[in-house]
């Protein structure tokens, strides 16, 4: 810890001597955005130069003596004024001038400012990423990471000021939809000319003006030339047997975008959109979460704490093709088919120490792990633009998906071997239409269907032990859950000066069923043990009007929705329907203090039917140790969600800050009743009208330190929940949980051919729960630093140093110490890439942590990926 802490000290070692001129330009008008701001010396000689920022904001670091030179400020509209700097005396090493320009007396055509890092054009900011790349980007999801004001999240998915995009555009047409992914982690970094960050957007051209849009999008605009017809193909081998070998295409003109994959490796990379090794849902599958049918049984835990980096141990084969044809003059017509397959391997264990009910006792279990995924993913869609004031849109989508997976298991001594086989379909046909009947009027409705199931079976021998007193036992489990949905909706937009009214008005119908059996063979006679036939429907009407007003200082919008639900559930025992009347109100108020920075305040009330893995009522064995069950009641489950933000963007100045306070109460949920021993683990979950909340804050800090050359990034999390359950037949616990996570970024160039950058976080779990007048707490501390060194010697060559830094558990001194490595050499007619690639070469072979939930305290381990050397090549076309 000592040497990481001396090591962020200097970085931040720098001479403390400087002087700084800072001011305001400014008209009869008010401020002026990118002004020219030049120091000269006597001889007119231009050796310094800024721009203004958004507020007519300029400042400069002097970086010789003061008496020989003069501030100058001038632009095509205004008459120049200069400033001898040896009139004026510096305070404290800083100096203000500020300026009020005379206009000139003539018409100014519009000036394009070249070479900027960043320009605004209304709602759009474009970014140079030359002025933003170290040099080891390679494909466009690297390039963003650099950018002020984006983040892009482990699973691939881009947000924008805050928000998730809606789109990320190539050249302003949409080729990967929500499969964007695909694009920003094989498209080279090397096609990108600018990067367009986009708000208020909307996909629907006839709606602009009509529609209050909170969304963002990214468009990512290629150099011209270097894309009618180009591409790369990249062959690697290391020791090992390690591979790592893809090919992309793409091609673009007035008429037709494609780009097109083929991939494959076993060095631990995802270069997909999809993530079955965490069963994390991609950016597509979590849009259409609602018609997707759940996976009941487990499928193996790969997840870790240090990510994915060294425990991927994978083999994956990845292709996919995008191709977009402009028909007509306005339509559009898009094809999309992917295909996926991968082998995951996992060896790990655990101890558990668990403390329930009084009780006191200890759980170990050894787990040999493989997984294999398969996926088929097809998408088609047609827009006809061709009529001015009439578009129509259909989108189709075809998901099919296999696993397989396989476990060698050692519960507390019993030896089992387990084996899960899953499909999931998914079919949605969509068809949309606007009407603009004039320019402050627009209709729009759409229809959608869409049918989802997934069929599990789970197997185990020898079987697993239920009831010892009983010598009842399960081998076998089957589960099929299914859901079919129709939705059909009408819109109506209209505007009355800065008001904006949209009304809604749609009908939804959903079937979600659920069989299942769990079975043991007795005497050469399979028994069935518990069966679920569970179907719930569910109607709803909806009507909801929707009020925005905006202007320079605030904005508000209120929405309230009327809906009548008519649901029903039947179990094989049971038989509940639910008829209700509610509203569903929301608003969202925005105030503006500047161009740069505003808070905003929401509220909304949600009341929604339960999800339906809540609505089955008997057992379902998830895995060799673990069953479910529920306790159904069809009841409207309420969610009140509060949330105040404040936050500050200035990309000129590469700023971004930002701070929040969020708050949800339900006064009615699904809780867990708990029945856990050395072998097994039963989980219910319960309706009661009992309240949980949940509270916290968040802030995010990004700044460019220009006297110091660096960028420092703040993010932090604190989050309070307070809910309540029941473990080992004890009585109601209340529990409550803390989470603490916050992460520092520095980014650096040190001297010209080298930078470096600097990631260190710090979380914090913590647990407290009561029962019979006890109180129990569980606590985990860990700590993680990530340095990264860029050096580029000369043009074509450059290395990049990775040591990552873990220490798992704070309370003990078991640290780790990764390192990576690459060297890349670049052929002077940039054909061929030559690179030399490390991993993990300190050489771990297996990674411990610690877990706590409220009643247990886990130690686990697991294997990594070993340490290789690769040799590649790349080759662009």
């Amino acid at each position: 810890m000592k040497k990481y802490f001396i090591l962020i000290m200097l970085w931040f070692y720098l001479p403390a001597f400087s002087q700084v001129i800072s001011g305001t330009v400014q008209d009869s008008s008010g401020v002026i955005p990118m002004a020219p701001v030049m120091l000269k010396a006597r001889n007119n000689v231009v050796l310094q130069f800024t721009r203004t920022d958004d507020n007519g904001y300029y400042r400069i670091e002097l970086k010789q003596p003061k008496d020989s030179l003069f501030l100058e400020v001038s632009t095509l509209s205004h008459h120049p004024q200069a400033f001898a700097l040896k009139d004026y005396t510096f305070s404290n090493n800083s100096l203000k001038i500020n300026v009020t320009l005379r206009e000139k007396p003539i018409m100014l055509q519009e000036v394009v400012i070249d070479n900027a890092p960043i320009v605004r054009k209304k709602d759009t900011l474009e970014f140079n990423p030359e002025k933003f790349k170290d040099g080891s980007e390679k494909v466009i999801e690297d390039v963003l990471k650099k950018l002020p004001g984006v983040v892009v999240e482990d699973t691939g998915e881009i947000k924008y000021k805050g928000k998730p995009i809606k789109k990320m555009l190539l050249d302003g047409d949409d080729l990967f939809d929500a499969n964007y992914v695909t694009g920003s982690r094989n498209i080279s970094a090397d096609m990108i000319d600018k990067v367009q960050g986009i708000e208020n957007y909307d996909d629907n051209s006839l709606l602009k003006g009509l529609r209050d849009s909170d969304d963002t999008a990214l468009n990512i605009v290629l150099k011209k030339g270097k894309t009618d017809f180009s591409g790369t193909a990249t062959l690697g081998h290391g020791a090992e047997s390690r591979y790592d070998g893809a090919v992309t295409a793409m091609m673009i003109n007035k008429k037709i975008k494609g780009f097109g994959l083929a991939s494959y490796n076993n060095t631990g990379q995802n270069n997909t959109p999809y993530d079955f090794m965490n069963a994390t849902p991609s950016v597509a599958d979590r849009r259409n979460e609602l018609f997707k049918a759940p996976a009941v049984l487990e499928e193996g835990n790969f997840t870790s704490v240090i990510g994915d980096r060294y425990t991927r141990r994978n083999n994956n084969f990845f292709t996919s093709i995008n191709t977009l044809h402009k028909l007509g003059s306005q339509s559009v017509f898009k094809a999309d088919l992917s295909v996926y397959n991968d082998k995951f391997t996992r060896m790990a264990q655990d101890v558990s120490v668990i403390t329930a009910a009084g009780e006191t006792f200890t759980t170990r279990n050894t787990n040999d792990l493989v997984k294999r995924p398969q996926l088929l993913v097809a998408d088609v869609s047609y827009a006809n633009k061709e009529k001015e004031k009439f578009h129509w849109e259909y989108v189709g989508q075809l998901n099919y998906n296999r696993r397989e997976f396989d476990e060698n298991s050692n519960n507390n001594g019993l030896l089992q071997q387990s084996r899960v086989r899953s499909e999931h379909y998914l079919t949605i046909n969509e068809l949309k239409a606007t009407y603009k009947i004039n320019d402050r009027h627009a209709l729009t409705g759409s229809l959608l269907y869409s049918n989802s199931h997934s069929p599990q079976r789970l197997n185990i021998n020898p079987p697993t032990v239920i009831n010892v007193s009983e010598g009842t036992s399960s081998d076998s489990q089957q589960s099929t859950f299914s859901k079919e949905a129709i939705v059909a909706g009408i819109s109506y937009f209209t505007q009355f000066g800065n008001v904006l009214v949209a009304m809604f008005a749609d009908y939804s119908r959903g079937i979600k069923e659920l069989r299942s059996d769990l079975s043991s063979v007795l005497q050469d006679n399979q028994q069935t043990l518990y069966s679920n036939a569970m179907r719930n429907t569910t109607e709803n009407a909806g009507f909801e009007n929707v009020f925005s007003y905006k202007n320079e200082r605030y904005s508000l919008v209120f929405r309230c929705g009327l809906n009548y639900t008519r649901a029903s559930l039947k179990n094989l025992s049971d038989e509940q329907n639910l008829e209700q009347l509610f509203l569903t109100p929301k608003v969202k108020a925005n105030y503006f203090f500047n161009k740069n920075s505003k808070a905003t305040f929401t509220y909304a009330l949600q009341q929604e039917t339960p999800d339906e893995n809540n609505l089955f009522s008997n057992i379902i064995q998830t895995n060799y140790r673990s069953f479910i069950s529920n306790s159904p009641q069809l009841d409207l489950i309420k969610k009140h969600a509060f949330n105040l933000d404040y936050s500050y963007s200035n990309s000129f100045d590469m700023n971004q800050y930002g701070a929040g306070i969020y708050y949800t109460y339900r006064p009615a949920n699904y809780f867990f009743e708990t029945q856990v021993n050395r072998d097994i683990v039963v989980a219910n979950t319960f309706y009661a009208p009992i309240g949980s909340t949940n509270f916290g804050t968040t802030l995010r800090v990004e700044e460019y330190f220009h006297p110091i050359r660096t960028t420092v990034g703040l993010t932090s999390q604190l989050n309070f929940s307070l809910y309540s359950n029941i473990v080992n037949n004890s009585e109601l616990r209340d529990v409550r949980s803390t989470n603490f996570v916050t992460s520092l970024l520095l980014r650096k160039r040190i001297i010209k051919p080298i930078s470096a950058e600097q990631n260190v976080s710090y979380l914090r779990n913590g647990f407290r729960s009561e029962y019979d007048s006890t109180e129990t707490k569980n606590t985990f501390e860990s700590f993680t630093a990530q340095t990264k060194m860029i050096i580029k010697p000369i043009k074509n060559l450059q290395a990049i140093v990775t040591g990552n830094f873990y220490a798992p558990d704070l309370s003990v001194n078991a640290n780790y110490f990764f390192m990576d490595a690459e060297a890349t050499y670049t052929s002077s007619n940039k054909k061929f890439t030559y690179a030399l690639v490390g991993r993990n070469l300190t050489g771990y072979k297996t990674f411990s942590t610690v877990a706590v939930s409220d009643y247990s305290t886990t130690s686990g381990s697991h294997n990594l990926l070993e340490r290789f050397l690769l040799v590649k090549i790349t080759f662009g076309f």
